[in-house]
């Protein structure tokens, strides 16, 4: 007579077995789309820290440029502004004739604007303001 054992601890072993190696497969094929999240989430924070940045320096020449042209130092630094966009605050620096070329005449004022997020400088631009009058 035959006698049957019984395997079903066998079978469940496998099935645990086989689980692992699946999730094991899965869970190395989703890497790279972690990867790609990442790296987008972090192209997008740096982007919206760069428009920011930009508007920040906006606000202040524009507070600059409704001043009376006089007050605007012929070289030198500004003082150092604090302007909140969103959720970050920049510290926007002023410099006034940095290069020098244009800063010819009383009339004319070069601006350096940089603008710091956590001490890491994230925009500069430089413009002319002149006096016509």
């Amino acid at each position: 007579m035959k006698s049957f054992t019984n395997n079903r601890s066998n079978e469940a072993a496998l099935s645990l077995i086989e689980a692992f190696a699946a999730l094991f497969v899965v869970s190395f094929s989703a890497l790279p789309f972690a990867y790609a999240y990442q790296t987008h989430f972090d192209f997008n924070t740096k982007s919206e820290h760069q428009s920011g940045a930009a508007l920040a320096a906006q606000i202040v020449l524009d507070k600059l440029r409704a001043e009376d042209f006089t007050i605007i130092p012929r070289s030198g630094n500004g003082p150092t502004e604090q302007v909140k966009i969103g959720r970050a605050n920049y510290s926007v620096q002023l410099g006034y004739c940095k290069m020098g070329k244009y800063c010819t005449s009383n009339s004319v004022r070069e601006i350096r604007c940089t603008v710091l997020l956590n001490g890491n400088k994230v925009y500069e631009v430089d413009t002319v303001y002149s006096q016509l009058r």
